[in-house]
């Protein structure tokens, strides 16, 4: 399993920067968005993510994934086609698109098979360049806010074309045990996303309401050992991808970081030698 890190908290780093924070995270690469006001976006994409491949590589350091803009759901757009074959391109196996959203007038069904009907286009960009295209499971009004919801988007597809991104803190936050998922994934598994997460009540013009946060690490509901003795007894080996989003500032976001690394190596570790040990 390569340790990578979502870079969506590092926004304002270069190029140069982004690789030279790498080594002090003391990480494997990135999972890089490629979205508008990032190092690579879709204005420059054909130049600078084949310059941020490199650049990482030249330092040992890999780019095993990158994430769409939320709005990029529909592979007829001009840009889905461009990025999928810059990514082949480049070496860059896996991408995650944007996220479904649901809402109360939508009809459930008629909502999945309209996405269903965009990941068969998704699946025919993949198959031709190569690279696979997966969803999120994200807690809250989305589709695939559990595993359970997410095969009813990509059950049927071929997993080496449309897969799975496990993300354990939303997996926690909507109540669906880990290994479970796992299982119910299956061979689409092909990208966990590690964070800690918690519930918290806030209140904004006299409303009360709940809120989804990121919390750091012990900090929140997610059993890492538990999810990370899961991923080892299925043999898991894709990218596991740290999201980092609980401080304010550059400097302590960068500290968060390492700090982060740090303790899942640690339990990587931990959970590949007790797998050893059991076989």
């Amino acid at each position: 399993m390569k340790l990578i890190v979502f870079a969506k908290h590092l926004k304002s780093l270069s190029i140069p920067e982004l690789v030279k924070k790498g080594r002090y995270f003391g990480v494997d690469g990135y999972d890089y968005p490629v979205r508008p006001g990032y190092a690579v976006n879709p204005e420059n994409a054909v130049t600078a993510l084949p310059e941020l491949a490199r650049a990482l590589r030249a330092e040992g350091l890999d780019l095993p994934m990158c994430t769409g803009d939320h709005t990029l759901l529909d592979p007829a757009d001009p840009f889905a086609e461009r990025l999928m074959g810059l990514l082949a391109e480049n070496g860059v196996g896996l991408l995650k698109p944007g996220t479904w959203r649901y809402r109360p007038e939508m009809d459930y069904r008629a909502t999945v098979d309209g996405a269903r009907r965009c990941l068969d286009g998704w699946a025919k960009l993949a198959e031709k360049y190569g690279v696979a295209v997966c969803l999120q499971t994200h807690s809250g009004p989305w589709l695939g806010c559990n595993a359970a919801g997410l095969m009813d988007m990509i059950g049927g597809f071929d997993p080496r074309r449309i897969g799975a991104y496990l993300d354990c803190g939303h997996l926690a936050i909507s109540g669906e045990d880990f290994f479970m998922a796992c299982n119910i994934v299956g061979a689409h598994f092909r990208i966990l996303g590690v964070k800690d997460m918690k519930k918290v009540w806030v209140e904004r013009d006299g409303k009360r309401s709940v809120q989804r946060t990121v919390a750091p690490v012990g900090k929140g509901v997610v059993d890492f050992r538990d999810v990370f003795a899961n991923v080892a007894r299925v043999g898991f080996d894709g990218p596991v991808t740290i999201h980092v989003e609980y401080n304010a500032t550059l400097p302590s976001l960068l500290r968060a970081t390492r700090r982060d690394a740090g303790v899942y190596r640690g339990m990587m570790a931990e959970a590949r030698g007790t797998a050893r040990a059991e076989n």
